[in-house]
């Protein structure tokens, strides 16, 4: 369903190759439509093309591959204009980063920030590091309570 163009953007995610300090569309490696400090436009999203439109994601994407000649970065991005909602993401008329949060390979992240005017986003790391902490953690609790739980069965069943 498409929504009449928006006051205020979508903030959605999306990943990205970068090659030096350009961003470049993972799927589509024969345009260039992420210039720097300037908006991205899907030009056929207006004359109706069913797959039209700058992509993105409403929940943060498992990083792709980076090949040894490029990296990858993930970041927000903001949406405007015409924007269809789909089940996780967005197909959006215009778009721009936002910020950066995450990357994989050969990346130089402030230049890549100062070339876009973004800010990386730190807060996305400590929120993945604590999460997995407590999953660490509560892991680990749940094996030496099943540890115990084989023990006392054990010891109930054979005596040892």
């Amino acid at each position: 369903m498409a929504t009449p163009d928006l006051v205020e953007p979508i903030i959605a995610w999306r990943q990205w190759r970068v090659d030096g300090i350009r961003l470049k569309s993972l799927g589509n490696f024969q345009t260039d439509p992420w210039i720097p400090r300037q908006p991205a436009v899907a030009e056929g999203l207006l004359q109706g093309y069913a797959t039209a439109g700058l992509y993105a994601l409403k929940h943060p994407p498992i990083i792709a591959f980076a090949s040894p000649g490029w990296g990858v970065v993930v970041g927000r991005v903001a949406l405007w204009g015409v924007v269809h909602e789909h089940e996780h993401g967005y197909r959006a008329q215009y778009a721009y980063p936002i910020s950066f949060a995450r990357m994989r390979g050969r990346v130089d992240m402030r230049a890549l920030c100062a070339a876009y005017g973004v800010k990386q986003e730190k807060r996305f790391w400590l929120k993945r590091c604590t999460s997995f902490v407590a999953f660490a953690v509560s892991l680990g609790l749940l094996l030496i309570l099943v540890s115990i739980a084989i023990r006392v069965a054990l010891y109930i069943s054979f005596g040892y």
